[in-house]
């Protein structure tokens, strides 16, 4: 299953980008992948990766994989889905095992996890598996801890699922930090549940109970535990300030991310399979389930819901299909197999035997449905045929980056530095560059697109000495901009009018769109600097310049 994953999220991605415009985040962690190739001192590409990942709070882990998948990877299109698949590989096999352990039935549990393949996030090049972005990979790891905890309670044995669960959530947690406060929320407290249920039958209790919470810690801190006592203040103090998504009301968040987890991140033919399939075990198992099974019932209800209202009702977070992903073992897990069964009940054989022929037949019909669905998903008129918005996009970036290719300059001995006033909008040309023209170029990220990226900023690069950057104060950012922009960047290009209504998706905010104001009114006064080399057209209601520093040529 997950090399059919592979195959067909590499199909998605060689058929997007014949035709589509690189949108999203996708574009800002490809262009991560890209900075690999720049990291360190000179050396062999191993010494590269180790030297970016080790300073890399985000996706430590799918960093180092392109240790293993080489360097040309990193700058394929599919170079990431090793990775993703690899991640996808555990969290199959881990739920085939929990629903065999639970079902009893080898038939349902090949079968039943075809069904979680009609999502539509598995197939979406922008936010889902095909894109680069790390909670896919992320979402698989935390739902094979989540897994591990069901499939080593049933055959009677805590301490080691609990160290193994704990393993994958590390696992997580070096591919997307937060997956940690996931885990910690949602994963432990099943571990809580079933140490106590299972302390209640031991002759001691509390070394039971104990020795489940040390293992889960034991497994988690051995994997990943440098990387989150390093990271933890760093990533929290981020999110402070930086964390515009979160503590938005109810209703936003259920009118955003709730919204997409049931339209984008499923989809109505999951919705659909799962209720039935959720409906035919409980009317062909319920008679031979476990009796007082109150412990797993608890749990499994809580691993389902618990994801669901942390990320809607407690963080509110507004308009974040990624999270969505980590909601779904949980739904799964209740929709495929809520309850386990029982081989001593004296119904067993005689019931389970429709079960095992229902289950046999489900392995011919759901891989078929779910190979059926991705057929009409990858030969839809939406996927193949962008709208006119996205095709003038799509045509504008090869333009620009065409304008900008033909400028960089040939006579600096490193990859020249690439910026812009809007949206960071180097993520989108810096990869269309080492795609369509094989040319290397560096994103300098010295402009920023919101004031809390403003106010991140630290250590000014104008003499390598240390000392505040940006500071969200805009009389102190306008005479720091310049000359950073000067310093540090080689090929700057300027949204000339960023007043433009259109031009609002590119600019975040009113901070920033004074300071993108006050640039673009700069770099035309500065000949002595920067030298105009183009312009173009726009989808954002104004021309784009492109400039050249002359005094980094």
């Amino acid at each position: 299953m997950a090399t059919v994953l592979f195959l067909a999220a590499v199909h998605v991605n060689v058929v997007f980008y014949r035709s589509w415009p690189l949108i999203g985040d996708t574009a800002s962690y490809w262009l991560r992948d890209l900075s690999i190739l720049d990291s360190g001192p000179p050396g062999r590409w191993l010494t590269h990766v180790l030297h970016f990942a080790r300073d890399n709070a985000r996706d430590p882990l799918r960093t180092l994989s392109y240790a293993v998948v080489g360097q040309n990877n990193t700058l394929s299109v599919n170079g990431h889905l090793y990775f993703s698949c690899f991640a996808a590989f555990f969290f199959l096999a881990s739920l085939c095992a929990c629903i065999w352990v639970r079902t009893q039935s080898a038939f349902y549990a090949f079968a039943a996890p075809w069904a979680i393949f009609l999502a539509f996030c598995f197939w979406d090049p922008k936010y889902g598996l095909p894109s680069r972005l790390p909670d896919m990979p992320a979402s698989f790891f935390f739902g094979a801890s989540l897994f591990t905890l069901f499939v080593r309670r049933s055959d009677g044995s805590n301490t080691a699922g609990s160290f193994v669960a704990g393993a994958f959530l590390g696992l997580a947690t070096l591919t997307r930090f937060h997956a940690f406060m996931y885990g910690a929320l949602v994963i432990a407290p099943i571990v809580t549940m079933f140490a106590f249920e299972r302390s209640l039958k031991t002759e001691r209790p509390i070394r039971q109970f104990l020795l489940s919470h040390i293992s889960f810690v034991a497994g988690l801190g051995i994997v990943a535990g440098y990387f989150i006592v390093r990271f933890l203040p760093e990533v929290l103090y981020f999110y402070s300030v930086a964390g515009y998504g979160l503590n938005q009301t109810v209703a936003a968040a259920l009118a955003t991310t709730g919204k997409k987890l049931i339209l984008y991140t499923m989809g109505v033919p999951i919705i659909g399979s799962l209720a039935l399939l959720l409906l035919a075990y409980i009317s062909m198992q319920r008679t031979i389930r476990q009796k007082r099974d109150i412990a797993d019932y608890i749990a499994t209800v809580w691993a389902a819901l618990s994801c669901i209202v942390l990320v809607l009702f407690i963080l509110r977070v507004e308009d974040d299909i990624s999270q969505t992903f980590y909601m779904l073992p949980g739904l799964f897990l209740l929709s495929l197999a809520p309850f386990r069964v029982s081989t001593a009940h004296q119904s067993y054989l005689t019931l389970q035997k429709p079960f095992s022929r229902f289950a046999l037949g489900l392995t011919f019909i759901l891989p078929t449905f779910s190979i059926a669905s991705y057929a009409v998903y990858i030969n839809s008129e939406a996927f193949l045929y962008p709208r006119p918005q996205a095709q003038r996009l799509y045509e504008f970036n090869r333009r620009l980056t065409d304008l900008v290719v033909a400028n960089l300059p040939s006579t600096i001995s490193q990859a020249p530095f690439l910026d812009s006033n809007f949206d960071y909008y180097a993520r989108f040309v810096i990869p269309t560059a080492q795609l369509a023209f094989n040319r290397h170029a560096r994103f300098a990220n010295v402009f920023q697109i919101r004031q809390s990226q403003w106010q991140l900023r630290r250590g000014l690069p104008q003499d390598g000495s240390r000392g505040q950057w940006f500071s969200g104060v805009l009389d102190k950012d306008r005479e720091l901009i310049m000359p950073a922009l000067a310093k540090s960047v080689n090929v700057f290009m300027t949204l000339v009018d960023v007043d433009n209504p259109l031009a609002n998706d590119v600019v975040k905010d009113d901070y920033t769109r004074e300071l993108a104001r006050y640039v673009a009114r700069q770099m035309a006064d500065d000949t002595t600097t920067w030298e105009l080399r183009g312009r173009l057209s726009s989808p954002f209601g104004s021309e784009v310049a492109v400039y050249v520093n002359k005094t980094l040529q």
